[in-house]
């Protein structure tokens, strides 16, 4: 693209500023120093109008692109928010799970088996609190979040970014809070091999190994095993958090970027507004003869 945009104003623009040069050159050489003043003036303000020019353009092509990324961020928030919904329903069902497996030891009266199978099969089950989606990274990579016309939206897109790098940390550190429960509890977990499923014949299959039995009691009466449960169950509640805060403020963001199409709208309301009242006003003229914008 040239200058303003159009390739043909940018060879104009050239060969008009050639032009004052070589009258600039003349009036030199005659010594006709009030037109050289004047051509001097006028480069000056020429190049000064083409450098503002080129920036207008440059930032306009950032902002286009800013709004390319907005869209496709407002499509991506929805599937990232679905997830997340998911994952606190599922983080639920880990917690009832072992809330119903704590409650029956506190009270001296251990669970079922199947219960305790249920329970303890949620233990491992290290979550991972997912990034907003990539069209995020991307929009903070480009470093022109401040083109964004909405402060509403540039504060959401700055706290959802704070975030993101918190949830990353958290990611990175929960291991060391998780890891050492859950080799406290492994010694009162029995597994063996799951049954060979039915595949081709003569094909090696590899078996995953499953959960036999939960030795409630020898658990319950190790002091460190019994803590370590206490802390899976802090753990699962803590992601909970991470995953219900990322969750909402997703959903703000995307609410935010959902609004700044109304109010581009509204912008133009007022003057759609006075467009249409001067129509009817000329058409309401007697003998005018003429309509307005039509």
């Amino acid at each position: 693209m040239g200058l303003l945009g159009i390739p043909s104003a940018r060879n104009e623009y050239l060969e008009g500023l050639a032009l004052l040069l070589r009258s600039l050159s003349h009036n030199l050489r005659s010594q006709n120093w009030t037109a050289v003043l004047l051509d001097l003036l006028i480069v000056i303000v020429g190049v000064f109008i083409g450098i503002q020019a080129a920036n207008w353009n440059e930032e306009q092509a950032d902002r286009e692109s800013i709004e390319q990324l907005l869209a496709r961020l407002e499509i991506d928030l929805s599937a990232a928010s679905e997830n997340l919904r998911s994952m606190d329903q599922a983080i639920d069902e880990q917690k009832v799970a072992l809330d119903a497996l704590l409650a029956g030891l506190e009270q001296g009266k251990p669970v079922s088996a199947d219960a305790a199978r249920a329970g303890a099969s949620r233990w491992a089950a290290v979550e991972f609190v997912p990034p907003p989606p990539a069209s995020f990274a991307e929009l903070i990579a480009t470093g022109r979040t401040g083109l964004i016309e909405s402060v509403s939206l540039r504060e959401e897109v700055r706290r959802v970014a704070e975030l993101s790098e918190a949830t990353r940390n958290y990611n990175e550190i929960k291991h060391t809070f998780i890891n050492p429960a859950l080799d406290a509890l492994a010694p009162y977990l029995r597994k063996s091999r799951a049954p060979q499923h039915a595949g081709h014949p003569g094909r090696s299959q590899s078996r995953d190994l499953e959960l036999i039995e939960v030795r409630q009691l020898a658990l319950w009466d190790d002091e460190q095993a019994r803590q370590a449960l206490y802390n899976v169950y802090e753990y699962h509640s803590l992601t909970q958090r991470w995953v219900q805060s990322n969750l909402f403020a997703l959903s703000q963001l995307h609410e935010q970027i959902i609004q700044r199409h109304s109010r581009s709208s509204a912008l133009f309301e007022p003057l759609k507004d006075h467009i249409v009242s001067m129509k009817s006003v000329a058409a309401a003229r007697p003998g005018s003869g003429r309509s307005f914008g039509g």
